[in-house]
């Protein structure tokens, strides 16, 4: 049919491809008008991938519109360390949790908000670590609950680590979290 398109890369789609997977990519690749990126280093994956740079562009994510009578977080009480997205072992919640005992013993919390398939395990990593009082996992909430929890944050953590299933092609809660303020932490993984 001859009809252009763009190809949308970012990141896990692009990981560990066998031979022909990755020959179906270029060929993919070679028909689209553009590939595109959500970050510099999804754009260094389809480079390693076999994709010409000249083919790629890279344009980031943006982030849902946040009303703006929920910004400005009111602050205060307990330090709070706010996490957010699927659980899944690539986000690093897990090592989250094993950083929280010295944490804790020093007043901060840590709010894990999201539903995946490590729910049980990230559970019994808190409960033999004796965390339960510091560490909440939220499971799935609304977005109105969403903004509630980033507004009574104090930081920011998105410990994405780059391994088998895939990296962080760009965290968008990294976005939300830096619209209400959120000093942001991250690991030297994907695109963080």
């Amino acid at each position: 049919y001859r009809i252009p398109y763009l190809v949308y890369a970012h990141g896990k789609e692009i990981m560990g491809l066998s031979v022909k997977a990755r020959q179906r990519l270029r060929t993919v690749a070679a028909d689209a008008r553009r590939m595109i990126a959500v970050s510099e280093a999804t754009a260094a994956r389809l480079e390693e991938n076999g994709i010409p740079r000249e083919r790629i562009a890279v344009i980031r994510n943006g982030t849902t519109t946040i009303p703006e009578d929920e910004l400005g977080a009111p602050r205060g009480g307990e330090p709070v360390i706010l996490a957010v997205g699927r659980l899944v072992r690539r986000k690093g919640f897990h090592l989250l949790i094993a950083s929280m005992p010295t944490l804790a013993e020093r007043g901060w919390r840590l709010r894990v908000v999201g539903a995946g398939p490590e729910e049980a395990a990230l559970r019994e990593q808190v409960t033999r670590a004796g965390l339960e009082t510091a560490v909440t996992l939220t499971g799935a909430i609304s977005e109105d609950q969403l903004w509630a929890e980033y507004r009574r944050a104090s930081i920011f953590a998105l410990p994405a680590v780059d391994d088998a299933d895939g990296f962080e092609g760009l965290g968008i809660v990294l976005l939300e979290a830096a619209a209400f303020g959120l000093p942001l932490v991250g690991f030297a993984g994907g695109a963080v």
